[in-house]
């Protein structure tokens, strides 16, 4: 007997009130046959609730009496020819309405799991009387185009709208129809000959009755499917319409948030920068840039490297050895590139001698302006490295250690702001600075006395 989870669809109750008395019906007829000896054989089919249980029980029932038919009477092959004809046809016609069996067995519980069995049993007997068999294949033939497609109904009753508790009486009048051919159908054909014959004419009637209800209760059935097919269609097509709206909704909600959090990254950038800045001017102020001079000779890098070429290429002239030469020797060797390869801290000194006397540039001045601009076009590119340099004897001021140190450091940091944001860095970098201001500062007091004091001294004079 079927129990369907408490979670499963159920039959309502005057259904199950229905079904209840079908199952009180099946057990009236159980009763009948097993209080006899004529169907000793076929009692076992009584047993079988599923459809696998049904193939197995005929397969070795009917395929026993087709090995005993062959080896008997005249009649064998007949015989044989329609235990399998009607073999093919009970697994054929179980297989199209076994979902509407396995629907209430499961919807009505604990009523309706003996139907297979009771169908399974008529089905035996009918193997064993010609006429019975005949009419049960050509009234299932008859009802065969109604029954496809069945199994949709396990996949659209599940509402409760009225046109799915409709289809829930539809189904049970289906099942209650076409278990009551199946008993009209074993009653009628094992009475006795001349009894049968007495009837034959009220009970062809009622059997043809009871194919027509088949028929009607499954094409009632297919009516209510198809209007609930429609109804389903028509509430996804709702259920698709609500999803777009709220689907465009949601898109521009997402728009909606998207610019809101790039119109705050774009002020926090904002504020960032602007707090960048002013860790920037700070410092400039601490190393006495504060404000920067006109004066940017010291950065002009193109006029620069266009007098060092002047100066070379009159060299060149005079010189066997060309500086070309002397700077790929430099570039070459092991230690430039290592150094310019390194990711670790290190130092390079290029030191050069003028060979030629009231210039301003030495040899390895070139390499220097190349490096220079090598490692400023990596930095525009996105590389690790940061480049800053000062180029001596440009100002119009005399450049002291001080000068350079202070501009390399500003420059350094103006283009490595990000590193000013970690706070506790940029604060033991604000300690330092201070430290070497005051030191400096302390250093050009010192400077400033001690030549007051050598301009007060007095002149001796001979006389």
């Amino acid at each position: 007997m079927a129990v369907a989870s408490e979670n499963a669809k159920r039959f309502s109750q005057n259904n199950l009130h229905k079904l209840e008395q079908l199952d009180s019906q099946q057990k009236d007829f159980r009763k009948r046959i097993i209080g006899t000896q004529n169907f000793v054989a076929e009692q076992p089919a009584l047993s079988v609730t599923s459809r696998e249980a049904f193939e197995d029980f005929w397969k070795k029932v009917h395929g026993s009496k087709v090995v005993f038919d062959q080896k008997h009477e005249q009649g064998a092959g007949r015989l044989s020819r329609g235990a399998t004809s009607l073999a093919a046809s009970a697994n054929e016609i179980l297989r199209d309405v076994s979902p509407i069996l396995e629907l209430v067995r499961d919807f009505g519980a604990p009523f309706g799991g003996m139907a297979i069995g009771t169908i399974c049993f008529v089905f035996a007997v009918a193997g064993n009387r010609q006429k019975m068999e005949e009419q049960i294949i050509t009234t299932f033939a008859s009802i065969r185009d109604r029954l496809p497609g069945i199994r949709v109904y396990q996949h659209i009753y599940n509402d409760d709208h009225e046109l799915d508790n409709n289809l829930q009486s539809k189904i049970l009048d289906a099942y209650d129809s076409f278990l009551g051919f199946c008993m009209a159908a074993f009653d009628f054909y094992t009475r006795g000959s001349l009894r049968r014959w007495t009837k034959t004419l009220q009970y062809t009637t009622d059997l043809n009755e009871q194919v027509l209800r088949v028929q009607k209760a499954l094409v009632d059935v297919r009516l209510v499917c198809e209007d609930l097919l429609s109804k389903n269609v028509d509430a996804v097509k709702n259920s698709v319409n609500h999803l777009q709206v709220i689907n465009a909704g949601l898109e521009n909600e997402v728009e909606r948030l998207t610019n809101e959090v790039q119109g705050l990254r774009l002020q926090l950038s904002e504020l960032q920068a602007n707090n960048d800045k002013e860790h920037v001017e700070k410092i400039a102020k601490l190393l006495g840039l504060w404000p920067f001079s006109d004066d940017t000779k010291h950065q002009d890098v193109i006029k620069h490297r266009g007098d060092v070429a002047a100066v070379f290429s009159q060299r060149n002239l005079r010189s066997r050895t060309t500086v070309a030469a002397q700077q790929s020797a430099i570039v070459g060797s092991i230690d430039y590139q290592e150094w310019l390869k390194s990711s670790d801290s290190r130092m390079l000194v290029l030191s050069g001698v003028n060979e030629y006397a009231r210039t301003h540039h030495c040899w390895v001045s070139p390499i220097a302006l190349n490096l220079i601009d090598k490692l400023t076009a990596d930095n525009d590119e996105g590389g690790r490295d940061h480049c800053a340099f000062y180029l001596l004897g440009l100002r119009q001021q005399d450049d002291t250690w001080a000068d350079v140190l202070a501009f390399l450091v500003y420059r350094l940091l103006e283009l490595n702001k990000k590193a000013l944001r970690d706070e506790k860095r940029c604060q033991e970098l604000w300690s330092d600075l201070q430290s070497y201001s005051q030191a400096y500062l302390d250093a050009s007091d010192i400077f400033r006395t001690s030549a007051d004091k050598e301009t007060r001294r007095p002149t001796m004079q001979r006389g």
